[in-house]
Order: structure tokens, then C-alpha cells, then sequence
């Protein structure tokens, strides 16, 4: 008699790793967009336009900046420290308590240079390889550690452009921005959220960098992409041949 089929039979373990990795990703994915859209709709809620001389002085730093467009100027009681939310149609959300014109110029100017340099959608991008290889603690490392760089490398554009001398006054700031902060849960593409202590510390011990050594850094990155562009198959096959 034909012998009986198989029941079923197990999943290979490729195949089952496979599933696991797609189930990680989706439910990553979705998590993170769903805890998104939630945040933004409570930092959203509520949230009143600001006042006719902070949006002048947006409209005047956005300008200085070469920005085609004013983000929109909202100040909310959600948000413990100044925060840019969104990709299509950015919005600059002001804590709820009003800031020195001195402290403004300073918050304004660093969001703004986020924007200038479309440090949202980098960071979105940034979050795919996170959802593809959500198993890797060396991207989600990559993830936080370039999102510092951006906020460090913002400070550092605040400085250059008034001058080294307000390096105190906005360590102070920052640290008075960060006093009893509320950590936002699901805002990993938003900015204000980064790490003051190495903010401070990087205020502290940065320099106007010598015009000779990017000079010289520049030299070097092309030295070496030259070095890996070139192709020694011919030697290497002359080698081998005889």
C-alpha cells in the first residue's frame, strides 16, 4: 500500500530565521510609526501660534539662512525644550514658557540650521538600515551616534556664526533647556532630543578649525578614494600568468 503522506514537516531553520527577521522589521516599522504619529498629534494639540516678534525673528534668521520657506512657529506646554517635528512641512514647537531674545536667537538659529541642511530626512533614511537589520546593535549605534553628530555639528554652526564668544551663554542655556526635561517617547526623527552633556562639552572644547587642515583632510580623502579606484588587475594578472 502507498505509504501515508507527512503530516507536516518542520521549517527549516533558514527559513524560520527568515520569518523572524520579516516579523522584526514589520513590527518595528509599525511600531515606530504608530508611536510617531501618536507624539506628534499630543506635541500638536493645543499648541498655540507664537508670538508676532518670534515669528519676525524666525522669518529674519530663516532668511539669513537662504531657507526658501519659514517653517511654522508653534509653542506648546508638551515640550520641555525647543523640538522640530515633521518632513514634508516641518514645525519649530517653542516650550510653553517664553525664552530670553538672546536665548531665542540662539534656539531658533540651531533648528533652523537642521533644517537648511535636511537633517530630518537624513535621519529618516538613517532609520531604514535600523528596520532591516533591527538584530544589529552596531547600526541602532550608527543611528543614535550620527544623530549626536547632527546636534553637535549644529552647535557648532551657532558659533561660527556669532561668534565664539556666546559659547557660554549657550552651555548655560542648554543646561537650563534640559533641567527637569520629559524624555518624548516615539520621536527618534525629531530634533532637541540630544544628549546635552556631550553637547556642553563639545561647546567647551571646540575650535574654529585651521583652514590648512581641511585643506589637508581633503587632500587625504581624495588620496585615498584614487588609491581604491585604482586597478591592479594588470599587474596581478602578469604575476599569476608567469
Amino acid at each position: 500500500p502507498p505509504a501515508a503522506a507527512p503530516e507536516g514537516r518542520p521549517l527549516p531553520l533558514l527559513e524560520l530565521a527568515a520569518w523572524v527577521w520579516l516579523a522584526g522589521g514589520l513590527a518595528l516599522g509599525g511600531y515606530q510609526g504608530a508611536a510617531y504619529l501618536l507624539a506628534r498629534r499630543r506635541l500638536l494639540r493645543g499648541a498655540q501660534p507664537g508670538t508676532e516678534e518670534e515669528r519676525a525673528q524666525l522669518a529674519a534668521l530663516a532668511a539669513e539662512l537662504g531657507l526658501r520657506r519659514t517653517p511654522r512657529l508653534l509653542r506648546t506646554g508638551e515640550a520641555d525644550a525647543p523640538l522640530v517635528v515633521g518632513l514634508g512641512r516641518p514645525v519649530l514647537l517653542l516650550p510653553g514658557r517664553p525664552l530670553p531674545a538672546d536665548e531665542r536667537e540662539v534656539v531658533l538659529l540651531h533648528e533652523l540650521t537642521h533644517l537648511r541642511r535636511h537633517d530630518l530626512a537624513h535621519k529618516a533614511l538613517l532609520f531604514v538600515p535600523c528596520a532591516v537589520h533591527w538584530f544589529n546593535p552596531l547600526v541602532w549605534a550608527a543611528f543614535f551616534l550620527s544623530g549626536k553628530d547632527m546636534e553637535m555639528s549644529c552647535d557648532e554652526a551657532v558659533v561660527h556664526a556669532l561668534g565664539e564668544q556666546i559659547r557660554a551663554d549657550y552651555s548655560t542655556s542648554l543646561l537650563r533647556l534640559a533641567t527637569g526635561r520629559r524624555r518624548i517617547a516615539g520621536m527618534p526623527l525629531a530634533f532637541g532630543e540630544g544628549d546635552t552633556k556631550s553637547r556642553i562639552r563639545n561647546l567647551v572644547n571646540w575650535k574654529t578649525p585651521k583652514r590648512w587642515a581641511a585643506l589637508l583632510a581633503a587632500v587625504v580623502c581624495i588620496a585615498v578614494a584614487g588609491a581604491c579606484a585604482a586597478n591592479p588587475q594588470g599587474s596581478t594578472r602578469g604575476r599569476y600568468d608567469s
